[in-house]
């Protein structure tokens, strides 16, 4: 990755950054101590579970994280970690890889009219950690349940489609 990537996703950041605390910002101003209570809570949210996300130890999927946004404007992206105390060092650019493969699958799935919420969770299992990535897609038919790759299985439900694969914590 370029400097000016790097910076440009600095920006972005500090951009967000800015806007939620120009909000806190304008309800203190009116008075609505419940609105800035609310805002600081989700922000706090927010960085409690980015802490979790960076504690994997996968630099180069939280950098996937944080350019997701600039890359596609039709999906948003939410993530939940439940993980204690593993690192995923050695499955980074794996993960990554996998990611890749999954948004890819799901651009080809998606039409150009919606906006659609991807849900990425690491869960800890007994070797490392699966990892799902759901989204709001409904089924289109039997060739759609290919899997973009060999290790990434497909659940599909009739509201939601679930991607998932394993990693080995190291």
């Amino acid at each position: 990755m370029e400097a000016k990537e790097v910076v440009s996703i600095i920006q972005s950041y500090r951009h967000d950054l800015l806007n939620d605390l120009q909000i806190i910002q304008g309800y203190v101003k009116l008075g609505k101590m419940e609105k800035v209570d609310d805002n600081l809570n989700k922000l706090f949210a927010f960085f409690h579970k980015e802490r979790k996300l960076l504690n994997l130890n996968i630099p180069h999927v939280v950098i996937w994280f944080l350019e997701f946004r600039m890359k596609y404007n039709q999906f948003k992206l939410d993530y939940s970690i439940r993980v204690d105390d593993i690192k995923l060092t050695d499955a980074d650019l794996y993960i990554k890889e996998k990611l890749d493969q999954i948004i890819q699958d799901i651009e080809q799935r998606a039409d150009d009219v919606n906006v659609y919420t991807i849900h990425v969770d690491f869960t800890e299992n007994e070797n490392g950690c699966t990892i799902n990535v759901s989204i709001d897609l409904k089924e289109r038919s039997a060739e759609d349940n290919i899997p973009p790759s060999e290790d990434i299985y497909i659940k599909q439900t009739p509201e939601k489609r679930i991607y998932s694969f394993d990693v080995f914590a190291s």
